[in-house]
């Protein structure tokens, strides 16, 4: 941890509550004594007179055109005036000064979070009540270095948004990708406000996603800032974003929508078009099209309650789906389920194995009641794509699954002016949304569900003491609450890779309060506008879960000793790429749990639940925010915005005593065990948990980080030229804007790590117990079994039921691989160092240009890496690793040497000199001693020979043989006694992000809206995952003793992205520039028209599904490592050939590749996926109703995808090498490719009714 001694500094949640309480009564006296506002924006200028000489002593008002409110300041000695903590919307800015014609700009318009510039000039002398109104012009941004473009209400309004989703448009800004990740950021890292409140979702941080549903009718305008944001706004390191609510104003305003879809409007996919036969049975080949009828409906209304004092705004929007998705899986083929197996011989040739052969060379033989299982699946649900499965034993089954989904929303407003110097508002949101949470498994299995009623609730109160003087006080409760009904509530059997009746989701219930405090004050003082405030965040999340109330029972191929290479032993000419397709069928077809757990949960007491029983827990932190920031403007072209932003977040904790933790230092452990392994030495210290956290005064997961501090600069200056070259490179009036850069900012570690912990941990009140790997054979060890989906597998050999707990538990060290998952307790706040340098300049038409480069640096950052990882022994005598002797004994295996020509190799001869024990293995598994064929061997031969007769290429289970057999003069040379794996979440993880993104914004009249953007970027690191991500999933760190061999780009690492998006008023009609005389029926025909869009397109992404080695695992006990090119090699994603694959020649593709080495990752995120593009639009026409005054009817024609462009997506059905790839063929669904990006075209037919 940085500056704090372990063990120094320990601050318990009482200290914090204390802490927070006090902060939270100072916030309220300064806020009951002060204003507040919501999001808002600063604006800044400088008044001359007409000989551009500067004008102390004006005085400058500015008045919200909506609701009539005026705020007043003084231009000091300099000219200059700023208004701060300003609402957004559109304002007159009025200058008045004795001597001079007053100066009225209108139509100024303001957005949440762009601080903009404006000067004024007095052009004429005369009196104050003579007046020159100066239209506005575009504002920009001359005050920081941010990054990021607002989207006003038209925009959001009238922008083809698929679903209406507002957060959608978030993804249209430089540097963004589809999936949300921000300039290099990750993507759990936003951070969204809605009216200045929190709405984070506080677990999965899942990217852009507001836990209150915004709708375009709801919302004024945002902004999301995606680089180098002010001290003033913070919480995690990614964009922030925000949103601000709608409000009345004097003027009665209102609308209502209707949005439709059907299916005959839509496309099929792809995938649906190219299955065989008519398994629909609608008398056409291939799948029907998903069903798609959507109606959404709703309205708002918002007005004056007391002309200039009292508004109100409400919206309602609802949503009912009745809709389809084209889903995939695998299924067994026919001839399984009737006793045989097929497989390719080394001549190429399909063989088929009956259930005679199979009983007879399989002394366990095939199991009755599995078959069954087996052939009624096959008859059940019929392969009908070869998208996934194998095509030999497995294959794909492709269905339609509905997917309802019933939505509302509601949101209402209130603002109140009080007085000129007093202004208040509440804001209430809540949702009932009833939905299906995912496909169902299959047509007719139990559909799982979504309730999800969130309630938002905001107030501000805003107090103008003086003009230089004011606050912002704002409090908000954001209240996440959702309940997520699985598919099944009994244990999960079922056969790996062949079959699986269900998905086994299970139910989830979760409640998330967040009380939220903010207070900001500015204070403005002749050149500079000082800002300081807090930010107080208050998170409980309470949940209930079935995640671990029920047990699990597999037929897992590599989970039978050897690593399931008994499996084929007796299969003399099976070839290569039929290898893993016999062991996953023949495993199915004995019939045999030989993978098997069983998961607990107790009571807080210790006591035992009953299975079937939830868990219920409160997870709970405190976030505490201060900033300080000043605005210097130090001359009028030249602003400096400096300041510094600290908080401290107490670490999760579980608040009723759920709480246990390891009693060591695992993030300690780790560095003095691979201590220990480069010395020769190993350290098998004992693990145990303990109880922990606040309930039980004790520490917590990890230790508070009180040094997070984080500085932010940057500048802004608008040089301009009167005369010459740098006049038109420079334009004048201030038309060029440079801007740069430099802050820290510190990613959020979230409650998804608490969760991760307690559902992973197999130690404390929710546990498991796992058989062991390699525990059954196929001989004198059988495994039970299976009888039955609903077997109950309690009572089984190898597991039992714990008693009560007490505590301090362990696991016991007997040498059993065991795979599980626990916490680090060393993490400390991941930082991320941002920069960015940008010149934008003014043209004619409204047109702005600004190009950027953008750099991130990101350090300590999260990932999972395994905290026992297999060790690296060194032997001390010939100072060789087990890396490099290891991969002494690959090439010599791989290139097929004769034991007798095998060399001595030191390491083994120093560390194995002892190696009875395993004769004594060969004895019992063969009745012979299988070492001395050959003759006398030494220790390298005798070991080679372990590989060549017994193992197999599976270094990693070399090493198990090597430890529990072969008399090691250094006791636990490799494994852990405990644990063969201990996955943990860790901040060890890195990236570099580079990218220069080009701009161009055409504001021309009221006429033509065009945003572009292009970005050229590159994103590296060693691990891409997020907070959210499963165990052993994105973001793991293969090998942790070599980290850095995982640096590559990262997984979200877009090169190139174009995005644009238009709003065109079509140019004929009334108040438009051509036939605006048109008579009632040509206007009827001609005018009004509205064309509307948005482009997207970007480079692949990287293939994050990297070819896989043999099932021989290299490095890691649980995770195979990747495939290694030996030549060059480029996807080409395609669609002809048998079936749609990464490669257009996948034999080639597939002799690419090696198996990885011991101690090797191998390749990552080398290869590319298909490229991404999608053109949306709308066309508009707007009808004036008669008789009234500003009512209008809108009839919109939306198309979502109008190319109907369906790249292929990321899907892959298989990615495994064989044992030697190079010399061999590859399965028939190698490099398959099973789904599509994004969807098919779609079409929405719409009314809107304004007034």
């Amino acid at each position: 941890m940085r500056g704090v001694k372990d063990g120094r500094l320990k601050v318990h949640t009482g200290y914090f509550m204390k802490f927070g309480l006090g902060l939270i009564v100072a916030t309220l006296f300064l806020a009951l004594t002060s204003p507040s506002l919501a999001q808002t924006t600063i604006l800044s200028g400088t008044v001359k007179d007409p000989q551009d000489m500067v004008v102390p002593g004006v005085e400058v008002t500015l008045v919200h055109k909506g609701t009539g409110a005026e705020r007043v300041t003084i231009s000091d000695d300099a000219g200059n005036y700023q208004f701060t903590q300003v609402t957004p919307g559109t304002y007159q800015v009025r200058a008045e000064l004795s001597g001079f014609k007053s100066v009225i700009v209108d139509d100024v318009r303001l957005f949440v979070d762009t601080p903009a510039s404006l000067d004024l000039k007095f052009t004429d002398i005369g009196e104050v009540s003579e007046t020159v109104v100066v239209t506005a012009e575009q504002l920009l941004n001359k005050v920081d270095a941010s990054i990021g473009n607002p989207f006003n209400e038209i925009q959001i309004r009238q922008l083809p948004i698929e679903s209406r989703n507002v957060v959608d448009l978030l993804k249209l800004q430089p540097g963004v990708t589809l999936d949300g990740y921000v300039a290099g950021a990750r993507s759990d890292q936003s951070n969204l406000t809605l009216d200045g409140i929190d709405v984070n979702e506080q677990q999965t941080g899942e990217a852009f996603h507001s836990v209150i549903r915004v709708t375009p009718d709801s919302i004024q305008e945002f902004r999301v800032t995606t680089s180098n944001p002010n001290a003033n706004q913070g919480r995690s390191a990614g964009a922030q974003v925000s949103l601000v609510t709608r409000s009345g104003s004097n003027d009665l305003h209102g609308s209502a929508i209707w949005f439709h879809r059907n299916t005959v409007t839509t496309a099929n996919d792809f995938f649906n078009n190219r299955v065989t036969g008519d398994p629909d049975l609608d008398g056409k080949p291939g799948i029907a099209r998903p069903r798609l009828i959507r109606n959404l409906y709703g309205g708002s209304l918002g007005g004056p309650i007391a002309k200039d004092k009292v508004f109100f705004f409400f919206n309602y929007e609802g949503r009912k789906d009745r809709k389809e998705s084209s889903v995939i899986r695998v299924v067994p083929l026919a001839h399984l389920g009737q006793g045989s197996i097929k497989y390719v011989n080394t001549s190429g040739e399909m063989v088929t194995l009956t259930q005679q052969e199979i009983n007879a060379l399989f002394p366990v033989g095939i199991n009755p009641i599995a078959m069954q299982a087996l052939g009624d699946a096959a008859s059940r649900y019929p392969a009908n794509d070869d998208g996934e499965g194998d095509g030999i034993n497995t294959g794909g089954f492709r269905f339609n699954a509905p997917l309802p989904l019933d939505w509302n929303v509601y949101t209402a407003k209130f603002d109140f002016n009080l007085s000129d110097k007093h202004q208040f508002f509440i804001r209430g949101n809540y949702q009932w949304d009833n939905e299906a949470s995912t496909e169902r498994w299959l047509p007719d299995t139990p559909q799982p569900t979504m309730w999800n009623h969130p309630i938002g609730l905001a107030a501000s109160h805003t107090w103008a003491a003086t003009p230089q003087f004011l606050n912002t006080f704002r409090y908000g409760l954001t209240r996440q609450a959702f309940s997520s009904q699985g598919d099944s509530g009994s244990n999960a059997i079922y056969f790996r890779e062949v079959f699986e009746p269900l998905d086994f989701t299970r139910t989830l219930s979760r409640t998330t309060p967040v009380h939220n405090f903010v207070d900001d004050v500015s204070w403005i003082k002749g050149n500079h506008s000082v800002q300081f405030g807090t930010n107080l965040r208050f998170v409980r999340n309470q949940r209930q879960s079935f995640a671990n109330s029920y047990d699990v029972g597999v037929t897992n191929f590599s989970w039978y000793e050897q690593s399931g290479a008994v499996l084929v032993q007796p299969i003399s000419d099976l070839a290569e790429s039929s290898d893993r397709p016999f062991r996953r069928a023949m495993a199915a077809l004995i019939g045999r749990l030989n993978d098997y757990s069983y998961n607990f949960n107790f009571d807080a007491d210790g006591n035992l639940l009953p299975p079937g029983t939830p868990s219920s827990r409160e997870f709970g932190t405190e976030e505490y925010e201060f900033y300080f920031q000043d605005t210097w403007k130090v001359v009028p072209s030249l602003t400096l915005t400096y300041g510094l932003r600290w908080g401290v977040n107490t670490p999760v904790y579980e608040t009723t005593g759920f709480q246990v933790k390891p009693t060591v230092s695992l993030g300690e452990f780790f560095k003095r065990r691979q201590a220990a392994a480069a010395q020769g030495q190993s350290l098998a210290e004992e693990i145990k948990v303990d109880v922990a956290g606040p309930h039980y005064n004790k520490p917590g997961w990890y230790e508070t980080d009180w040094n997070n501090f984080a500085p932010r600069i940057s500048a802004a200056w608008n040089p301009s030229a009167d005369d010459g070259f740098l006049r038109v490179l420079l334009g004048s009036k201030g038309q060029t804007i440079i801007r740069g850069g430099y802050g820290m900012m510190y990613d959020r570690i979230g409650s998804a790590l608490a969760v991760f912990f307690d559902l992973n941990n197999t130690l404390g009140f929710s546990s498991s117990e796992d058989l062991p790997a390699n525990f059954y054979n196929i001989t004198n060890r059988p495994a039970p079994l299976f009888t039955g989906y609903d077997m109950n597998l309690r009572g089984l050999p190898g597991v039992s039921e714990p008693d009560k707990l007490v505590f301090p538990l362990s696991k016991p060290a007997d040498n059993a691989r065991r795979i599980e998952s626990t916490l680090d307790d060393t993490l400390v706040s991941p930082v991320n160092h941002v920069w960015n340098v940008s010149w934008g300049r003014e043209l004619p038409g409204g047109l702005f240009v600004e190009a950027s480069y953008i750099g991130r640096r990101g350090r300590n950052l999260m990932a999972q890496r395994d905290i026992m990882a297999i060790n690296n022994l060194v032997d001390p005598k010939s100072g060789m690793d087990w890396y490099t002797a290891g991969t002494q004994l690959a090439k010599l295996y791989e290139n097929d040497t004769p034991i007798e020509n095998v060399p001595a190799i030191p390491y083994f001869e120093n560390l194995f000199p002892d190696r009875s024990g395993l004769i004594e293995l060969s004895q019992i598994l063969y009745g012979t001693d299988w070492f001395t064929y050959a003759g006398p061997l030494n220790a390298t031969q005798q070991i080679y020979a372990l590989v060549t007769d017994f193992n197999g290429p599976d270094w990693t289970y070399l090493q198990h043989m090597l430890q529990n057999w072969a008399n090691p003069i250094v006791p636990y040379p490799y494994y852990h006694p405990q644990y063969g794996t201990l996955n943990t979440w860790s901040t060890v993880a890195s990236s570099d992000y580079h990218g220069f993104t080009l701009s161009a914004r055409e504001r021309y009249k009221d006429h033509l809206t065009v945003d572009f953007n292009y970005t050229w970027s590159k994103s590296m690191d060693n691990a891409s995952g997020l907070q959210n991500a499963a165990a052993f999933a994105a973001g793991y760190i293969l090998n942790p003793h070599r980290p850095d061999d995982s640096r590559s780009v990262s997984d979200f690492d877009v090169r190139h992205m174009i995005n644009a998006n238009w709003l065109w008023a079509v140019p004929f009609g009334k108040n438009r520039p051509f036939l605006s005389g048109m008579n009632p029926w040509a206007e009827a025909i001609l005018g009004g028209w509205e064309f509307n869009g948005i482009f997207r397109w970007n480079s692949g992404l990287p293939n994050t599904s990297n070819p896989f080695d043999a099932g021989y695992w290299a490095t890691n006990w649980n995770v195979a490592a990747a495939g290694t090119r030996i030549r060059h090699l480029e996807s080409s994603p395609t669609k002809s050939g048998d079936h749609p694959n990464l490669f257009a020649d996948k034999t080639y593709a597939y002799q690419s590749y090696r198996n990885a080495y011991p101690g090797e990752t191998g390749d990552r995120n080398v290869l590319r996926l298909d490229g991404y593009v999608a053109l949306d639009f709308g066309l508009g026409k707007k009808f004036r109703i008669p008789n009234t005054e500003n009512h209008t009817l809108t009839f919109r024609w939306e198309v979502f995808n109008a190319t109907n462009t369906q790249r292929l997506g990321d899907a892959l059905s298989w990615y495994g090498l064989g044992y030697k790839p190079y010399e061999g063929e590859p399965s028939p669904d190698f490099g398959n490719i099973t789904n599509i990006q994004g969807s098919p075209r779609v079409m929405q037919f719409g009314l809107r009714y304004d007034f």
